[in-house]
């Protein structure tokens, strides 16, 4: 028995910030998730804001204090450490 999901994969916009470990992005590939943004290298406080306001996920190595109140600002999912 499948139950319908809330969103559909393509519809889950993931983001993965700087630090986070190539194999993410395969490994959430591998699970259909094709709504998927990776960012190598660190980005701006506007940058970043205008990447994670809709996004339902985000992929994080390290949180500062100012990512802490974006998400908190935004209520994103933070996933620690991907």
């Amino acid at each position: 028995m499948t139950f319908p999901l809330s969103l559909s994969k393509d519809k889950i916009k993931i983001v993965l910030l700087e630090g986070i470990h190539p194999r993410a992005e395969e490994v959430l590939h591998g699970f259909n998730y094709t709504n998927l943004r990776s960012y190598p290298t660190p980005l701006t406080e506007n940058e970043l804001i205008g990447l994670i306001k809709d996004a339902h996920m985000v992929g994080y190595h390290n949180i500062g204090p100012g990512l802490r109140y974006i998400f908190l600002a935004f209520n994103i999912f933070p996933a620690k450490q991907c």
